[in-house]
């Protein structure tokens, strides 16, 4: 009997809410959907929605940039290396570099290709492990960006503004919620970390039992030092209260993720574009994808390799029908974009069974910015990796594999 993907209309007015209104309450979702019990949301989102694939979440956003001094920054690195290097190995490699964010890797052609992310406070030195990869023969060539502002998800509806259903419709980015500029390079914005406050952030952005905070305090009460001592002992409360203070400061956002397909039918691929100015370029994001049901997570980005160091693309994942992902170069053959890059992923789905036939994607993997003390001060809110020790660790080892 063939699986049913279908929803129904108050499942979809559903969907709508956890993507564009994730603050609702249970009680408050029940009343707008037209539900009689508000218990009854639970239900149809762990039942039907998550078990159907088209909800997932929910998640939190981190605003890195006002935690730390230096500010903390997200870079991502396109790499290419030689098909005689496997994905395991490059990503056991660069795993030496501790504030590594993800691995993702994408449809290889010629060469290996995977997308690495990473947390840093020095990009300089960043960009020196990388070079010296390309030195050794390790890969190929990389290019690399840094993440201007937070990432900013635009899930898909399912009925309109209006309030009418519609297959087709889909909202176009707020220009100025999205890619508002935004400067939080001075000491002003900035916030102090408690220590519970750092385990919180961590626990959130790795999205660890859904963010509930009463299985996340169990966890916590449970894990031990070195000496046999469980240092991280809270009261939900104080959980509660560090949850509540962070969301005041906007230094968390929940959000959840709406595919506009059962996630194992959706094609997912990331796409650079830049246009002829910078207006231009956030135009385009404005416009990618309305009027199709996708569900994109985007930033502007700053080029930092030679070629076009300081100029800003667009970046973005998208999760769309496979259709539009392979109409997507022909329907960006426009003068006002000067520069495209699209890149297929490998392999996306978490399911290997009978109903999802699709491979596991066994290589892709992520963490949250590491608070831990070795890494964080709280006295002086300051982040610090050695960079300087994890390139030594990772030529010490290339060095090693190239000795007869």
């Amino acid at each position: 009997m063939p699986y049913n993907n279908t929803l129904s209309v108050s499942q979809k007015k559903l969907l709508d809410l956890y993507g564009h209104r994730p603050e609702l309450t249970e009680r408050e979702m029940a009343k707008l959907v037209g539900f009689k019990y508000y218990n009854y949301v639970s239900t149809v989102k762990a039942n039907i929605l998550e078990e159907k694939g088209y909800l997932a979440g929910p998640y939190h956003y981190i605003d890195l940039r006002r935690i730390s001094t230096p500010p903390v920054k997200r870079l991502l690195i396109f790499i290419m290396f030689q098909k005689s290097e496997s994905y395991d190995f490059m990503i056991r490699l660069l795993m030496r570099i501790e504030s590594w964010s993800f691995f993702y890797p994408l449809q290889e052609s010629t060469f290996n290709e995977m997308i690495v992310g990473i947390y840093s406070t020095d990009h300089e030195k960043i960009t020196s492990i990388f070079d010296a990869l390309v030195d050794h023969g390790v890969i190929h060539y990389y290019s690399i960006y840094e993440l201007e502002n937070n990432l900013c998800t635009v899930n898909p509806r399912f009925f309109s503004e209006r309030g009418d259903e519609t297959e087709y419709d889909s909202p176009m980015l707020s220009l100025d919620n999205a890619y508002l500029e935004q400067d939080f390079s001075s000491e002003e914005g900035k916030f102090k970390l408690s220590e519970i406050d750092t385990r919180l952030l961590m626990y959130l952005q790795s999205g660890f039992f859904k963010g509930e905070l009463s299985k996340i305090m169990k966890h916590d009460a449970k894990l031990e030092d070195d000496g046999g001592n469980r240092p991280f002992v809270w009261g939900y409360n104080s959980w509660r209260y560090s949850y509540e203070k962070m969301v005041k400061n906007d230094i968390i956002r929940k959000f959840y993720l709406v595919y506009p397909l059962p996630k194992h039918l959706c094609s997912y691929f990331f796409l650079i574009l830049k246009g002829r100015g910078l207006e231009e370029t956030k135009r385009l994001a404005a416009n990618i994808g309305a009027g199709i049901r996708t569900l994109i997570s985007g930033s502007l980005v700053r080029s930092l390799n030679n070629e076009d160091a300081g100029d800003v693309y667009w970046c973005a994942h998208i999760r769309s029908h496979p259709m539009f992902m392979h109409r997507i170069s022909s329907l960006l053959d426009i003068p006002d974009v000067s520069n495209k890059y699209v890149y297929h992923c490998k392999s996306v789905s978490n399911h290997n069974n009978d109903r999802y036939p699709v491979p596991y994607m066994n290589h892709y993997t992520e963490q949250s910015v590491s608070l831990e003390s070795r890494y964080y001060d709280k006295s002086t809110s300051k982040l610090s990796y050695d960079y300087d020790g994890y390139k030594k660790k990772i030529l010490d080892i290339v060095e090693s594999m190239a000795k007869p």
